[in-house]
């Protein structure tokens, strides 16, 4: 984990790690690089004795979940198991579903596109303006005399250089499931988009990258996969995870990671950095 530190430094931005005690551990990190040097990182990490698999990714689509009419009642949430496995057998006969609209799609960036801004361009230096390594609360900007700031995230937002979201408080949300899914197909793809549609609230992500696997030689790469965060309140996340489960092993996926729960790793990392600092 130090040499990762090292080797990133200050373009970590967030660090997540499994609350099991195993003794191969899973740790979930974000960091800010270069698109044009992400060959080299899968080769570095892919040389770490210390890492015996790994999953490197970048993102392509963010796709947010947001929809508070399904899964509840008057007691509150209530997400049903049975209602769940049906949904899924009518996403894989192809059924339209309402569920489908919940689905909202934003491109972060294009690989055939030859127009990329740079850290000198104008835009680049406008989104320094309002921008650190988290995301801003836009709200925080409304009803103040900040003009200028409130121009420029209109602008951000109509050029599709910034995106907005709901950050959920206070709706009973307890667990989170995150799922990376490497390698899969098109068609696949786009049934598990609509099949995580169920769930209310999470953030699913079309991810490109490399993966290796213990026990497998070299590193493979992919161009299509699924990096997904799901919120849940609370339930029995193991029947869900079984249908899941079962449904990956219908579509013949065979490589994929879930994790549950994540212990936030922010002090950890300043920790890390401040000894390797010295």
């Amino acid at each position: 984990m130090e040499k990762l530190i090292v080797k990133f430094n200050k373009s970590f931005l967030r660090l997540k790690y499994s609350s099991s005690i195993e003794n191969n551990p899973h740790f979930l990190l974000s960091y800010l690089q270069n698109l044009e040097s992400c060959n080299d990182i899968y080769l570095e990490i892919a040389e770490m004795e210390e890492i015996q698999e790994f999953c490197s990714f970048q993102v392509k689509t963010v796709s947010f979940l947001f929809d508070f009419q399904a899964n509840i009642t008057d007691s509150g949430w209530d997400y049903n198991e049975d209602f769940f496995k049906r949904h899924i057998k009518k996403v894989l006969s192809d059924q339209d579903l309402n569920s489908d609209h919940r689905i909202h799609n934003y491109d972060l960036y294009n690989n055939n596109s030859s127009h990329f801004y740079s850290i000198d361009s104008k835009e680049y230096r406008t989104l320094l303006k309002i921008y650190d390594l988290e995301p801003i609360d836009i709200k925080s900007f409304l009803l103040t005399k900040k003009i200028k700031t409130i121009e420029i995230i209109k602008d951000l937002i109509g050029r599709a250089l910034i995106i907005p979201y709901i950050s959920v408080k206070n709706a009973g949300f307890r667990d989170s499931i995150y799922f990376i899914i490497p390698n899969i197909k098109k068609k696949d793809l786009i049934k598990l988009k609509r099949i995580f549609s169920f769930f209310n609230y999470g953030f699913i992500y079309e991810i490109e990258g490399a993966y290796k696997i213990s026990g497998q030689e070299g590193v493979n790469r992919f161009d299509e996969g699924l990096f997904i965060k799901i919120k849940l309140h609370k339930c029995i996340i193991s029947n869900f995870v079984q249908h899941i489960d079962l449904l990956f092993e219908d579509l013949n996926i065979n490589d994929y990671l879930l994790l549950i729960n994540l212990i936030d790793g922010t002090q950890k990392i300043k920790k890390m950095k401040t000894t390797t600092q010295k």
